[in-house]
């Protein structure tokens, strides 16, 4: 028969070394994951404001900060826009004003 007298739960919080994006705060856990159309995205939950936020490379971008590297990087080593969009698999979309 068990009994609860010699058992101890322990309560294991993985910390994190992201930081609260409103309040700053270091008081971070991850909190599940989200889709996105490039891939799952880390959630994480701050404990002292109750938000949850992702940790994303460049605001408001819509290619990855890898995709736009590596465009720019063929580009100044003297490629056209057309083969620097072949290299990275994106279609070239030129908007004149």
């Amino acid at each position: 028969m068990w009994s609860n007298k010699n058992q101890q739960i322990y309560v294991i919080e993985i910390k994190t070394d992201v930081l609260c994006p409103k309040c700053s705060g270091n008081n971070v856990i991850r909190k599940g994951k989200q889709e996105t159309k490039f891939g799952p995205v880390q959630l994480f939950y701050c404990k002292d404001c109750n938000r949850k936020f992702s940790k994303r490379g460049m605001k408001n971008k819509t290619y990855p900060p890898g995709v736009i590297l590596n465009s720019l990087n063929f580009y100044n080593l003297g490629k056209t826009l057309k083969e620097s969009s072949k290299m990275v698999n994106k279609k070239l979309v030129v908007i004149n004003k």
